[in-house]
């Protein structure tokens, strides 16, 4: 299933500790909207997600309420914008 020209994906960094053996500590997360852009710089289409398991299923479920409340705020921030 493919969304348009737009992906998420989702990123997370990681801190290592110099002074001792412990493992990786989480120390930001992120959910970019990449889009697909042409020559000319427009959306393009991209090719649909095979998704396969269940965990993959469920990160695109997820992905599709956070759009889902995305796009309505940008519209609403847009139009607070323009006045």
């Amino acid at each position: 299933m493919s969304l348009g020209p737009g992906m998420e994906v989702a990123v997370r960094c990681t801190a290592d500790r110099w002074d001792r053996a412990v493992p990786p500590t989480v120390v930001a997360t992120a959910h970019l909207v990449m889009i697909a852009v042409d020559e000319q710089g427009k959306p393009r289409p991209i090719p649909p997600l095979e998704l396969t398991t269940d965990e993959e299923r469920h990160a695109f479920h997820l992905a599709e309420i956070r759009r889902k409340h995305r796009l309505p705020l940008r519209d609403e921030l847009a139009a607070a914008a323009a006045g």
